[in-house]
């Protein structure tokens, strides 16, 4: 079983926070959506649990 750390925060479009190399920020807010931009080294694993359910994007 792995040790896991949670952390639940409240932000404003424009603020950002970081864990470890990787900075948070929330560009928008609407819809019932939060966009975020995340930096992180190059190396840094992605995992999007919700992406791996669904297909492969049709083009437009």
């Amino acid at each position: 079983m792995l040790d896991r750390t949670r952390l639940v925060l409240s932000r404003r479009v424009g603020q950002q926070f970081s864990v470890g190399d990787t900075t948070i920020t929330v560009v928008r807010i609407g819809n019932g959506l939060v966009r975020i931009l995340v930096e992180a080294p190059r190396e840094t694993p992605v995992s999007r649990p919700d992406a791996k359910k669904k297909g492969p994007k049709k083009p437009s």
